[in-house]
């Protein structure tokens, strides 16, 4: 039941908006992601794409993050496969991606240089991985390079 819930609604904001379904939210149901930054965790409800199955294999690492403008993204160690993933440039506040062309995991909490308006927008071409299910503003707060993030899958 959920799993159609899920297509259907992937299939009306592909009409409505244009988008492929699988860019769109596509939530694997119980299969979370927690970035840990210092004292504050971040949890991440995954979609379902190529590119989240090679990230899972590559868990649990620690990366280190720049910003640019209100973007996190850093360097993963182990190259993601993005195979057959569809790829967009414009995020929501709050979704996490892969940047392929850097192999960096992204978290976007609002505009960047690229942005047009308000959207979060990639530098290129990028595969949403999924979206932080919490309150992202600790990450406005913070300021610079994150030297130490925590990427884990949640163990339920």
């Amino acid at each position: 039941m959920r799993r159609t819930r899920n297509i259907l609604i992937s299939l009306c904001l592909w009409l409505a908006c244009g988008l492929p379904p699988v860019a769109q939210a596509n939530p694997q149901g119980n299969t979370t992601m927690i970035i840990t930054i210092g004292t504050t965790s971040f949890p991440v409800e995954l979609y379902d794409t190529q590119a989240v199955k090679s990230l899972r294999r590559h868990l649990p690492q620690t990366i280190r993050m720049h910003s640019w403008g209100n973007e996190y993204y850093g360097e993963l160690s182990g190259r993601i496969d993005t195979t057959g993933d569809a790829m967009r440039d414009v995020f929501e506040v709050g979704e996490v991606a892969l940047w392929p062309a850097g192999n960096a995991l992204c978290i976007f909490f609002g505009p960047t240089p690229a942005s047009i308006g308000d959207e979060p927008r990639m530098a290129s071409d990028g595969v949403p991985l999924g979206k932080i299910t919490g309150d992202i503003s600790a990450l406005k707060k913070l300021k610079g390079s994150l030297g130490h993030v925590r990427i884990a899958e949640e163990v339920r």
